[in-house]
């Protein structure tokens, strides 16, 4: 004969309070100030001697324009325009160290 399944009953349970969650924001690292006419090297080992002149920022990106290879470049790319997100403009392995700072204008 078939054993017959007891209905089910549902008892409340105690639910966790999440009215009293205290959240904190860490504040977002500045982003660094990236100006037109600055040159920056690239510090990723793949590409070491790689400089890049900004000739315009906006928002988020920097248009730069690539002044010197890197030593593992096959083709070069000299002249090339190519757009950098501006989180990148640190000193970091996967980042850009500044070299050449803008003339102050008069």
């Amino acid at each position: 004969m078939p054993t017959q399944k007891k209905p089910r009953t549902s008892t409340p349970t105690a639910r966790k309070d999440r009215s009293k969650t205290v959240t904190t924001t860490a504040e977002a690292p500045a982003l660094p100030e990236v100006k037109v006419g600055q040159v920056w090297a690239d510090n990723d080992p793949r590409s070491d001697g790689r400089t890049v002149k900004v000739i315009a920022v906006n928002q988020t990106k920097a248009v730069c324009e690539v002044l010197t290879d890197g030593a593992n470049t096959r083709r070069s790319q000299v002249g090339r325009i190519t757009r950098i997100g501006l989180h990148r403009f640190k000193d970091t392995a996967s980042g850009y160290k500044l070299v050449k700072k803008t003339r102050a204008k008069r």
